[in-house]
């Protein structure tokens, strides 16, 4: 079993031996502060402090130690040593939360920026919907409108036709008046031409058996004398 575990554990350090050579991307664990070292012993100098989440290249490992070489920590090349078991692949928890938090602060940004923007929209389409029912509600007036307008037209044109009808038919009984008037005339004036030679042929019919009876009378007259 030990000489099991034994194998084991050589396999893992030639496997880190091997891999070694490649520059890797490695985290400080979730402690407060690492010691970051000039070599890769106890004894070698402190040369800083790395505080939990420092960002580190995997230059090499050695033993128990890695060499690596701080990210992002404003100097140039500023290479040291380091204890794996300080070293973790994954992003630390603190500096994951405050990742987490940062993007939560932007979501409930964004988020805000959304519902400003949806009220906003929901006022804008509440005015529209106001102007919509303001323009239907006039369309139906000028519908109606139309309507009546329409009817009102129709009844214009059917009053125009009615009127020419009886304008033409009031002329026509204005001619057959007028004609009739002047025959009426011409009737009154021929019956009157007839009456007046009547009564002028009983005059002289009058006056001419007037001379006769007087005639008549005269010689009776003189018989009886």
């Amino acid at each position: 079993m030990k000489r099991t575990l034994c194998l084991v554990g050589m396999m893992v350090f030639f496997v880190l031996c091997a891999t070694s050579s490649w520059a890797e991307k490695a985290y400080v664990t979730d402690r407060f502060k690492v010691t970051f070292r000039s070599g890769p012993s106890l004894e070698n100098k402190v040369i800083r402090m790395l505080p939990s989440g420092q960002e580190l290249e995997v230059l090499d490992t050695e033993g128990d130690w890695s060499h690596v070489r701080v990210i992002g920590a404003g100097d140039e090349d500023v290479d040291g040593w380091i204890l794996s078991r300080f070293l973790i692949e994954r992003l630390p928890w603190e500096k994951k939360a405050k990742m987490l938090e940062a993007r939560n602060q932007e979501l409930e940004a964004k988020l805000a920026m959304i519902d400003e923007k949806r009220k906003a929209t929901s006022t804008e389409n509440q005015q529209l919907s106001g102007e919509l029912r303001k323009t239907q509600a006039s369309l139906q007036d000028l519908k109606k409108k139309y309507e009546n307008l329409k009817k009102g037209a129709s009844r214009y044109l059917a009053l125009k036709n009615q009127y020419t009808t009886m304008k033409s038919t009031l002329e026509r009984n204005q001619k057959k008046l007028a004609a009739l008037t002047s025959e009426n005339d011409k009737l009154r004036s021929s019956e009157r031409r007839r009456w007046f030679i009547t009564g002028a042929l009983v005059l002289l019919c009058g006056w001419i058996i007037g001379l006769v009876m007087g005639r008549t009378r005269r010689r009776r007259r003189s018989i009886y004398d």
